[in-house]
């Protein structure tokens, strides 16, 4: 069973990585309205001394062009998994997986019954 990307959620590394590669705008601006941005992880970015105000203003402005999507974890819906995850995760890491297990496209290993067949 092959997986096909609705929605994909943004971690630290992925936007410290294309950051400094100078690529992030880029990427993003390849499939506008893919990405969901956690509100924990863009906390966390902030306080990147290098280059935190800039991916934030960015990842800002890229939301009101409709390109990334700026999301909370929604506590009704992924707050149990959230909390669980929370125990030995950061907030920024807990926060992408439940909303990615709930609104994005699930990790490879969450594949299984979760995982949404390929469309051609």
């Amino acid at each position: 069973m092959s997986v096909r990307a609705d929605r994909v959620v943004l971690d630290n590394t992925f936007l410290s990585t294309l950051q400094a590669a100078q690529a992030l705008e880029w990427v993003l601006g390849l499939w506008p309205g893919w990405w969901i941005a956690p509100l924990d992880v863009i906390d966390e970015a902030a306080a990147w001394r290098s280059h935190g105000a800039r991916v934030t203003a960015l990842l800002h402005r890229l939301e009101t062009a409709g390109t990334v999507e700026i999301a909370a974890f929604d506590p009704r819906i992924e707050g149990a998994l959230f909390a669980r995850l929370s125990r030995t995760l950061g907030q920024g890491e807990s926060a992408v997986i439940a909303i990615a297990y709930h609104r994005g496209t699930p990790p490879p290993w969450m594949i299984g019954e979760h995982a949404a067949p390929a469309t051609t």
